[in-house]
């Protein structure tokens, strides 16, 4: 039961703490930007009217970043197998890596690409780092490299 109890534990805070801590600092930040802004004219006047139509997204879970935050969790949702854990560890780095080319859109490029296959990268090692804390739980390394790096072609 406390294993259960811990489990319970973490899911609320990824679900009910960080994005709504995530929410409320981008809700003070939107906020005291379009106060400021929101009487002036020239190129403030977009500021604002994009400030505000921020703060709107934010109060009804439609900011991009709440949106981004959902995806992801969602993705890790699906990791509930040991059998199939790499497999669909790799499922959910792909997710990811589609998540950030959407988001980027035409900025999506190899830069931004080599990026985002680096903090897979990363992801993959504090994974690692996290499981091999915990001899029960070696059998959830993932590989270090998802492509060898081994050359196979006479």
């Amino acid at each position: 039961m406390y294993h259960l109890q811990t489990q319970e534990k973490l899911n609320l805070i990824a679900e009910k703490m960080a994005p709504v801590s995530v929410r409320d600092e981008s809700l003070r930040v939107y906020e005291a930007i379009y106060n400021r802004d929101k009487g002036k004219a020239g190129e403030y006047v977009q500021i604002a009217n994009r400030m505000k139509n921020s703060i709107k997204n934010i109060r009804e879970g439609n900011h991009v970043v709440q949106v981004e935050q959902k995806q992801y969790n969602d993705l890790f949702s699906n990791l509930n197998s040991l059998s199939q854990f790499q497999n669909q560890y790799e499922e959910v780095m792909t997710g990811y890596k589609e998540i950030q080319k959407d988001q980027l859109g035409g900025s999506w490029n190899k830069k931004t690409e080599s990026r985002v296959d680096k903090n897979i990268q990363l992801l993959r090692e504090d994974w690692n780092d996290f499981v091999s804390k915990f001899e029960e739980l070696d059998s959830y390394r993932l590989s270090s490299h998802k492509y060898s790096k081994i050359d196979f072609k006479v």
